[in-house]
């Protein structure tokens, strides 16, 4: 029983550790280490439309966007 929770901590563990890597890619914050050539490559050109579209042109702070 402990051999099987010591797995299942290794697990989330390690899966703790690919969120972080994906929310902060090389200890940085998302936008210092992914440039649009990045987003453009995996959604295709029309994402820079669609980011367009979402952004609240006159807000003068930070905009989240869920892709």
């Amino acid at each position: 029983a402990i051999e099987a929770e010591k797995r299942k901590h290794e697990a989330t563990t390690r899966q703790l550790g690919k969120v972080r890597n994906v929310l902060y890619p090389n200890n940085e914050l998302q936008e210092r280490e992914l440039n649009f050539i990045y987003f453009a490559n995996k959604y295709g050109m029309d994402i820079f439309k669609w980011i367009y579209s979402e952004l609240v042109i006159n807000k003068f702070e930070h905009q989240i966007l869920e892709l």
